[in-house]
């Protein structure tokens, strides 16, 4: 089995990088190829956005596993998908949109959605947002979705982006009585010891549970088009698998907030898995050669995951901030001042600044603003809301509603824990995706941002680290040909020992070793 794992900063191709693999590796144009590459434009619809620094920004993490037959045929495929953006539902950035699918719905007035900041139509990598609608419903059609789901569908999205402005169409397209909608986000029902009473919300919570609804139903609505990609596309039998990982890269901005941390915080596990792999495969190609070396040092992770996902670590203290009456984001950040003050990993970036704390990472250092933290992690849509939605038409996507429903942050730990266990058992390659400059331009080469990306992909550590070994190597054929012209010696021992004397080199069973600086010292 394999794995390859596609990274980088938004826009520097990752998606695209993924589509050519994926054509690839799908081989003939038969029926089962036809319809794994098919939900691409799908997922494309329905979870990119154009954001600043990309026209076709995909807004969630995805791993999709291709299953082939004994004989290396494709036979179907599945996809797991991460961290989808769900505040974009509600608000966007100066010059941002929201997702694709948005655009696109027949008879809805963009121009006037409260919740659409940018509501311009138009064209995104040579696709009008008429033309991508057409092709995402043209997917649902091959993937075995009736004309009637179909419709439904495009009345859930209406109801989602209608209910920041109209709670009455909204509800008449969910198929719930208008009166009902209104008075679940008015109110709340709270039972202590068996005691029920009706809470009033603030204006300020009637909108927060108004926009809870609409970022809810989009999730659930997206994870229904997932499932509907991975049924027309899976199989029971397969004999070997090939994953495309499509991860969000590292990330730091003026203000980094909790989707900041769980992006670096799987980049962090990812970056740790590449040097290991790195060290493994590098201490494994010098004994196949039968050449002594000393162990590699590699960038150690464990005090930053500690510090992260260990106990009592970033985690598990805000979930239990969350959980307790009371818990608020101040109270998070003093108490990991408190317990990871001796961790080198952790720091306080602004002493002035109580909702803030910094995590030294293999990449950068990153400080952290947790306004908002809590509500974040819960993501829980409140119980009255839940139970409204199972009278509606949407009903079948709130079957299964887990009442013991994790937090965001720790469900986000244990389904990485699952994803970096399944990539363990394969055989990984990597891919870094780097983008040549901030202006989509083709003439331009930005080296400062250039190096930047690279040090956060973990190239610059993993060059140190081959660089600690023998960074330059080559054939014993190859380099008598270009160097033993240069000694009168005639094996390649000999015409090592004689050109490099005690520089650092080494003659394996079939490549010389070369050890920092040496390659300079022989074209000089």
């Amino acid at each position: 089995d394999q794995s390859i794992l596609v990274s980088g900063e938004s826009g520097a191709g990752k998606t695209e990088t993924v589509k050519i693999l994926l054509r690839h590796l799908c081989g003939d144009s038969s029926d089962v190829a036809s319809r794994v590459l098919d939900a691409a434009p799908l997922l494309e619809s329905f979870g990119n956005a154009k954001t600043i620094r990309n026209d076709n920004s995909s807004r969630f993490g995805k791993f999709t596993r291709l299953r082939y037959d004994g004989h290396g045929r494709l036979r179907g495929s599945d996809c797991e998908t991460y961290l989808l953006e769900k505040s974009r539902v509600v608000a966007q950035a100066p010059g941002e949109r929201t997702y694709h699918c948005a655009y696109g719905i027949p008879d809805l007035d963009v121009a006037a959605l409260h919740y659409v900041t940018a509501s311009q139509r138009g064209t995104i990598e040579g696709l009008t947002d008429e033309d991508r609608h057409s092709q995402a419903w043209a997917s649902l059609a091959k993937c075995g979705v009736s004309a009637k789901d179909r419709d439904s569908l495009i009345d859930m999205l209406k109801a989602v982006f209608l209910l920041g402005d109209s709670t009455d169409e909204a509800a008449s397209l969910l198929g719930v009585p208008a009166d009902s909608l209104k008075t679940a986000l008015k109110e709340r029902t709270v039972t202590v010891r068996r005691e029920t009473t009706i809470v009033q919300r603030t204006p300020a919570e009637r909108t927060a549970a108004r926009d809870a609804l609409a970022k809810e139903l989009y999730a659930r609505c997206f994870d229904w088009v997932v499932a509907l990609t991975n049924e027309a596309t899976s199989v029971d039998a397969w004999e070997a698998s090939c994953g495309l990982l499509d991860i969000f890269g590292f990330e730091s901005f003026p203000i980094n907030r909790f989707e900041q941390l769980c992006i670096n915080y799987a980049n962090e596990r990812l970056q740790e898995k590449f040097c290991r792999d790195l060290f493994r495969s590098v201490q494994a190609e010098y004994e196949d050669e039968g050449i002594p070396f000393e162990p590699i040092a590699f960038p150690d992770a464990a005090a930053a995951l500690k510090l992260l996902e260990g106990p009592m670590g970033i985690v598990d203290v805000l979930d239990e901030e969350c959980a307790r009456p009371g818990g608020s984001e101040l109270a998070l950040v003093s108490k990991l001042k408190t317990l990871h003050d001796d961790n080198q990993r952790f720091y306080v970036p602004d002493k002035f600044s109580a909702n803030k704390f910094g995590v030294r990472h293999y990449a950068e250092p990153v400080s952290y603003t947790v306004d908002g933290w809590c509500e974040r992690n819960r993501d829980a849509l409140h119980a009255d809301l839940v139970e409204l939605m199972k009278k509606s038409s949407v009903s079948s996507l709130f079957e299964t509603d887990d009442k013991r429903q994790k937090t965001v942050a720790s469900k986000f730990r244990r389904r990485l824990k699952t994803l970096l266990e399944d990539v363990s058992r394969t055989e990984t390659r990597y891919v870094r995706c780097v983008k040549p400059n901030s202006e989509a331009s083709s003439s331009l080469f930005d080296a400062p941002s250039v190096c930047a990306q690279l040090r956060c992909a973990g190239v610059v550590a993993a060059v140190e680290m081959t660089r600690a070994g023998y960074p330059n190597r080559s054939g014993h054929a190859a380099f008598l040909a270009r160097y033993g012209r240069l000694t009168s010696e005639s094996d390649v021992e000999s015409v090592a020992r004689s050109l490099l004397g005690e520089r650092r080199h080494a003659v394996g069973k079939t490549r010389v070793y070369l050890g920092p600086g040496v390659l300079e010292f022989l074209e000089r």
